[in-house]
Order: structure tokens, then sequence, then C-alpha cells
């Protein structure tokens, strides 16, 4: 049902749902450390050190579209530590662009950042900018899984 879906093209004013599933890289802290000093005539003296490293999880990204609008749902490591936005993970997608071959847009992931991403409709596989990359499969929006 995927390849159908893929290669019959969906306007964009048409309702699509998609799954992605596949392994997500990005750059998390995992650990802080905060120094103070001050000496015997009142001078202070502050420093902060953070490390990070590259980890790569599973990771589940859902693609909704519907009458010419979209929103992509990330996981919450796409928005890494500085995430103000709370626990809201569902973006809207801006600049889409619906051709028979790929759907491409971008989400904000933080106050000053984007995410680009494309879906080949061949394929069926969802990249992204901020380190996704998986496998997409529809799913009916109407249904209940159990």
């Amino acid at each position: 049902m995927l390849t159908y879906l893929l290669l019959v093209g969906i306007a964009a004013d048409e309702t699509l749902a998609l799954r992605c599933t596949g392994p997500f890289t990005a750059t998390v802290a995992t650990s802080a450390t905060t120094a103070n000093a001050s000496d015997n005539y009142g001078n202070q003296a502050n420093g902060n050190s953070v490390t990070s490293e590259r980890v790569t999880v599973d990771a589940m990204v859902e693609f909704r579209m519907s009458n010419g609008a979209a929103t992509l749902r990330l996981p919450p490591i796409a928005y890494g530590s500085s995430n103000l936005r709370g626990a809201r993970f569902e973006e809207k997608v801006d600049n889409l662009v619906v051709t028979d071959s790929q759907i491409s847009g971008s989400a904000r992931v933080s106050l000053l950042g984007k995410t680009r991403f494309r879906i080949d409709r061949i394929t069926g596989t969802m990249t992204t900018s901020g380190g996704f990359r998986g496998e997409c499969t529809p799913f009916d929006t109407a249904k209940r899984a159990f």
C-alpha cells in the first residue's frame, strides 16, 4: 500500500499521515560543571563547562498533511538541551512542497533553529537536517490501532 500511495501522488490539499522510524543522531549534553571563586578583596569569578557527545537512538517521526497544511511530530532528542518550548513536540511545517517524487519542508525546533526534511515518495525514506533517517509507512488517523 505504501508503494501505491507514493506512486499515485497525493496533492497538498489531500490527507496523508506517515510514521517514519529509524535512527536519530544528535548532540546531547552529558555533564555540566560550575566553578565559583572569590578573593579576600570581594572579587568574584564564575565559570561553566558543558560536555556533550553524539548519540544515536531509535526514533519515530510523524508527518501529517491535510488541506494544504502539515505538521511534523519530532522526538524529544530533536530539540536538544535548549528546548525552551516545553513538551510540545508537534510543529507546523513551513515551506511545504509536494511533488510527484517528494515532500519537503521545514519545522522549528528552537527559538532560532529549524530542521529541514525530505520524504522520498518513491522509496518511502525521510531524512532531516537534524540527524534523522527513517522508513515511512502510512497510517489511518480515523482508525484505532486496538
